[in-house]
């Protein structure tokens, strides 16, 4: 197994300063408060690559009122699964790579899937292959284990995730992530959803080794082509330094629009509390720095988080509504929703753009 060059080498170490920045940074601050758009952004973006259309601010208005399109149902699957997932690293780090859970992940992920192809969280039972262009492998250009050594390989993964059976702490996070995502999407051990299920594995894999669980679907779906070489690479030749290379970069890539985000949605904030100068812990003064985690919210979402009443948090939004910080979204009288539109434009922007 190849795993790149010096300049691979350069590039995983530079990464690895990033994530231990980054890791850092997201636990206080306006950082912490983003950690909620981050995993929905992976989900939305992860999601995308896969041919499955939604958005964020679909996304977040589902998970406020329950309704949704098919897609945005689906797209929630992933961040029901991730959900599950960083609470069993929480609580067993690198011992909650088990197959048990990658099925739970599985079954989470898939609930909502429409026309999903197989059952969730089932080990696939039949012969599967990844691209060409027929109703048979003779195209591919590769083709998974059989089903019935499925099993087998994809423990061998998770044994890999734990470090057994021998120890690789002394080899980078970002290599041992990158490894283990190729062999994951090699085995393909389910029917369907196995890239988001195995891209949902490298935050974990951060997260398990004690860094925060960096979220690199938005990087990757803006350099697809270069994601499904390198997977191709490490599949058909063996050579893990293309994708340990982009791994790499996709996390330096992060930082940078990480610290973008961070700093315009900062920017909002003083503005608006420079702007109205509102009641100091008054609830519409509070509500400011909770909009960067909840830009989509209804007042009754507000007063919980707040440990405010229902009528405190309604007052609080009129207030920013007419401020304009706000838009009420349906235009009914009860159950309404709010948006803090300038946020979502930002939190929304596509990866790389300069923020509004």
């Amino acid at each position: 197994m190849r795993i790149g060059g010096p300049e691979t080498g350069q590039r995983v170490a530079e990464a690895d300063r990033a994530l231990a920045r980054l890791s850092t940074q997201t636990r206080a601050g306006s950082a912490f408060a983003l950690t909620r758009i981050l995993e929905r952004q992976e989900a939305v973006s992860s999601s995308s690559i896969e041919g499955t259309n939604s958005t964020l601010d679909a996304l977040l208005e589902l998970e406020e009122d329950g309704d949704g399109d098919e897609d945005a149902k689906e797209t929630r699957g992933v961040t029901l699964a991730l959900d599950h997932g960083l609470a069993e690293i929480r609580d067993r780090r690198h011992d909650a790579f088990e197959v048990p859970m990658v099925l739970e992940l599985h079954r989470r992920l898939a609930a909502d899937m429409a026309g999903f192809r197989g059952t969730p969280g089932v080990l696939r039972t039949e012969v599967v292959w990844i691209g060409g262009h027929g109703r048979d492998p003779s195209t591919s250009t590769w083709n998974p284990p059989p089903p019935d050594d499925v099993p087998a390989c994809i423990e061998d993964n998770m044994a890999y995730m734990r470090a057994e059976p021998e120890d690789i702490s002394q080899i980078a996070v970002i290599v041992r992530a990158a490894v283990a995502h190729a062999h994951f999407e090699a085995v393909h051990p389910f029917q369907d959803g196995n890239g988001r299920i195995g891209r949902l594995m490298l935050p974990l894999a951060f997260a398990a080794d004690g860094h925060a669980p960096l979220y690199l679907s938005p990087w990757i779906e803006a350099h697809k082509t270069d994601y499904y070489e390198a997977l191709k690479s490490a599949q058909q030749r063996l050579d893990h330094g293309p994708i340990i290379d982009l791994l790499a970069r996709a996390v330096i890539g992060t930082e940078q629009e990480f610290n973008a985000t961070v700093a315009a949605v900062d920017a909002v904030e003083e503005e608006w509390r420079t702007r109205f100068r509102l009641r100091r812990n008054s609830t519409a003064e509070r509500a400011l720095h909770l909009l960067k985690a909840y830009p989509v919210l209804r007042a009754r979402t507000l007063a919980d988080r707040l440990g405010v009443s229902f009528k405190a948090a309604s007052d609080g939004l009129s207030r920013l509504e007419v401020l304009g910080v706000v838009e009420e979204k349906t235009g009914y009288a009860r159950n309404r929703i709010f948006v803090a539109t300038r946020l979502l434009r930002i939190l929304s922007r596509p990866f790389g753009a300069t923020p509004d």
